[in-house]
């Protein structure tokens, strides 16, 4: 784990209701990013091993879904949409020329 802490800086994503969303930055500074997007009743640090091995050529974005981690919790029904907007900022912020996506679960359905 401490390795994974040196190689990602932790950042936060301003959601479009202003919400906060815990994210963090790894990899080279350019090139495509990948973002991974971790599973229901997870967070970001089951998809850090996958995210390690592609950091060393890739920039990586690792975040915690709304309701998982250290994001914020949900202040109505959890929906999809709410985390699709949610990603939608998570872009826009760290990868505004766009990204490629790995997902499980949850995550993929987002």
């Amino acid at each position: 784990m401490y390795r994974a802490q040196r190689v990602f800086r932790r950042s936060t994503t301003r959601a479009a209701d202003g919400s906060h969303i815990a994210t963090w930055i790894g990899g080279p500074d350019a090139g495509r990013p990948v973002v991974f997007l971790h599973g229901f009743c997870s967070d970001q640090s089951s998809m850090r091993p996958m995210a390690l091995a592609v950091a060393k050529r890739r920039p990586v974005v690792l975040y915690d879904a709304r309701g998982h981690g250290k994001s914020v919790l949900f202040s109505d029904q959890p929906t999809m949409r709410a985390l699709a907007d949610d990603l939608d900022a998570v872009l826009q912020q760290h990868a505004p020329d766009g990204a490629d996506a790995v997902g499980l679960s949850m995550g993929a359905q987002t």
